[in-house]
């Protein structure tokens, strides 16, 4: 009884070892790489005039995508345009020009002036005419003479020519006043219109702009979204880009898995490609919820499995390639694979 007593002590010893060695274990799983993926859009709606690019083209940062042209913000560009040139041929009156202007007013008066004048003399001497011409035909009754030199409807005509001459009298005092005494708050008023034009039309030159869209960031264009001469609304994706190498890894370790993986672990990727170096990730997320496992990581395609997620960053120089199936095995680990087979 003695060898077997010492025989189950040394077995109990010897599995009292492995359970410590292997309690600081953290899980081995499988991921697939990915990369990131940028949506283009526009901040301004409009037309899409020009699509510089094509599905599988390589680009650098900075290149031009496309162009979009908004109609509405063309139309007030050419308004502020006009209104700067109207602007500038009106302003900086100086004394020559208030001189030869008040000049136009007077000379344009004295000619009304004078034809409303010379109107009212022809009347005159029409009445004055026809009164002489009533009294020295002696055969003509009273009423005659009196229907002839009434001269009542010709009176009526003097006075609405002297009233017309009244008029345009003072809507030339008017004219003069506003340009002898208005002149200083008008240059004030046409500085400050075209300074307010200045700064709208610079706002809006930035913002036609932004409607030619340029690579944040070198990739590959992975998806376009709308064609050529297509209107699209703000913020509407247009196309999108991917880095031209996988940056991340996302793995799946079985639900019923002894998972002691945390944020900020330090993990070695393994490419399954023959000859790959093993690279060094670090984890940055971990899934809040069981999902289903991809396909690609099932030992049997048609078995369900579940297991939550674990988003692992890759250094930035790598030869991993989008969609390609890595090993993340953490720098500790003693060897068991979770979430997948070996």
């Amino acid at each position: 009884m003695k060898p077997l007593w010492i025989a189950s002590l040394v077995g109990l010893t010897v599995l009292a070892a492995i359970g410590w060695l292997y309690r600081g274990e953290t899980t081995t799983f499988w991921g697939l790489a990915e990369s990131l993926e940028i949506p283009i859009s526009s901040p301004l709606p409009g037309e899409l005039v020009r699509m510089r690019v094509q599905v599988g083209q390589e680009l650098d940062s900075g290149d031009t995508l496309l162009d979009l042209e908004n109609s509405d913000l063309a139309a007030r560009i050419a308004q502020l345009n006009h209104q700067l040139d109207r602007l500038q041929g009106s302003n900086g009156l100086d004394s020559a020009q208030i001189q030869s202007r008040r000049l136009e007013i007077e000379a344009v008066l004295q000619s009304k002036r004078n034809s409303l004048m010379s109107e009212i003399d022809r009347l005159e001497a029409e009445r004055s005419d026809n009164s002489k011409l009533a009294r020295s035909l002696q055969s003509l009754t009273a009423s005659q003479i009196q229907q002839i030199d009434s001269g009542r409807l010709v009176e009526m005509r003097i006075k609405e020519l002297r009233r017309q001459i009244e008029i345009e009298e003072s809507s030339a005092a008017d004219q003069l006043r506003l340009l002898v005494g208005s002149t200083g708050s008008q240059t004030l008023n046409s500085r400050a219109q075209r300074e307010a034009a200045i700064q709208e039309l610079q706002i809006l030159t930035r913002k036609r702009e932004r409607l030619s869209l340029i690579a944040p960031q070198s990739g590959i264009v992975s998806a376009i979204h709308s064609r050529q001469g297509q209107s699209v609304p703000a913020f509407a994706p247009l196309l999108t880009l991917s880095d031209k190498r996988a940056n991340l890894v996302r793995g799946f370790i079985l639900e019923t898995a002894d998972n002691r993986v945390a944020a900020g672990n330090q993990v070695s990727i393994e490419s399954t490609r023959p000859g790959a170096t093993a690279l060094t990730g670090t984890v940055i997320g971990l899934g809040t919820r069981i999902v289903p496992f991809p396909t690609r990581l099932k030992r049997v395609p048609e078995a369900e499995m579940w297991g939550r997620e674990v988003i692992v960053s890759l250094p930035k120089a790598n030869s991993i390639l989008p969609g390609e199936k890595v090993l993340v095995r953490p720098l500790s680990a003693l060897g068991r694979i979770y979430g997948g087979w070996k």
